[in-house]
C-alpha cells in the first residue's frame, strides 16, 4: 500500500521547493530590473550631457567665420567642456 503520510510529505516539499524558486526568481527580477534602470538614467544623463556639448560647440563654431586666418579663437568661459575630457 502507499504510505498517505509519505506521499503528503512529499506533496509539501515539492510545494514548499517549488515556492521558494518562484520567490527566488522574483527577487532576482527585481534585483535585475532596479539595476537597469538606474543604468538607464545614467545612460540618460549622459546623452543629456553629450548632446548639451554639441549644441554648444555648434553655436560656437557658428561665430567662427570661414577662412578667418590665425589660430582658432579660445572657447568662451561658459562652455563646460570639463566632463568630456
Amino acid at each position: 500500500m502507499i504510505d498517505l503520510g509519505a506521499l503528503g510529505t512529499a506533496a509539501a516539499t515539492l510545494l514548499g521547493g517549488t515556492a521558494a524558486w518562484r520567490q527566488s526568481r522574483r527577487s532576482s527580477f527585481t534585483t535585475i530590473t532596479r539595476r537597469l534602470d538606474k543604468e538607464l538614467s545614467h545612460e540618460r544623463e549622459q546623452r543629456q550631457l553629450l548632446a548639451r556639448a554639441y549644441v554648444d560647440l555648434r553655436r560656437w563654431a557658428a561665430t567662427i567665420q570661414p577662412g578667418a586666418a590665425g589660430p582658432p579663437p579660445e572657447p568662451p568661459e561658459e562652455l563646460e567642456l570639463l566632463p568630456w575630457q
